[in-house]
């Protein structure tokens, strides 16, 4: 249950800062052709000022639900956009923005597809050690619980040296020692070590 609160503060901070990242004063009279990075720039823009309305209407209306079509046109713009500009300078943030936003709507698999594909794309990311924890999470929870999974991505974090601070590398290596247990186990096993004191 934790480790699940502590994934939706991941997800939730992580699709929070690529939704408000993206919002822009673009102006709607301005007409780009159709097949320019320009062009699809503007109609994410467009969506994603759309979906923040609807966000900051949830966090006040209560009973307001925003509809997960949105999520998913939102989702589709920027993965059409990632698609046909890959080298494009804004093709990193256009992938960022699809893989929070799957997060976002409890499409997990999806989003750690998306990630991998980002953290392909782009390996130097400079935010590549959230993503892989984002990632390890997901899998490290009672209900998905996957301990290949889990493995590859703690050791892909280690392998990120010095840029990992030194408590997190104690807990992924202490994790990885305990590779057999799901997270409940693992919370119990800290508790029996910290009572042994």
């Amino acid at each position: 249950m934790t480790n699940k609160i502590y994934q939706k503060c991941l997800i939730f901070t992580f699709a929070s800062a690529a939704l408000f990242s993206c919002s822009s004063d673009t102006s709607d009279e301005e007409t780009f052709d159709e097949n320019s990075p320009e062009y699809h720039m503007a109609r994410i823009t467009e969506m994603d000022d759309s979906l923040n309305t609807l966000v900051d209407r949830s966090m006040t209306e209560p009973g307001f639900v925003v509809d997960k079509l949105v999520y998913h046109e939102a989702i589709n713009r920027n993965l059409a956009f990632f698609q046909s500009f890959p080298s494009h300078e804004f093709a990193q943030r256009a992938l960022e923005n699809a893989c929070s936003q799957y997060l976002e709507i409890g499409l997990e698999e999806l989003g750690v597809q998306w990630i991998d594909t980002l953290l392909t794309h782009f390996p130097s990311h400079p935010n590549k050690a959230g993503y892989l924890e984002i990632q390890k999470s997901i899998f490290d929870n009672f209900d998905t619980y996957d301990p290949e999974k889990i493995q590859l991505y703690c050791e892909k974090m280690l392998a990120l040296g010095d840029e990992l601070p030194a408590e997190k590398r104690a807990a992924i290596t202490f994790r990885l020692q305990h590779i057999d247990k799901n997270f409940e186990e693992l919370i119990m096993l800290r508790e029996e070590l910290s009572a042994m004191e």
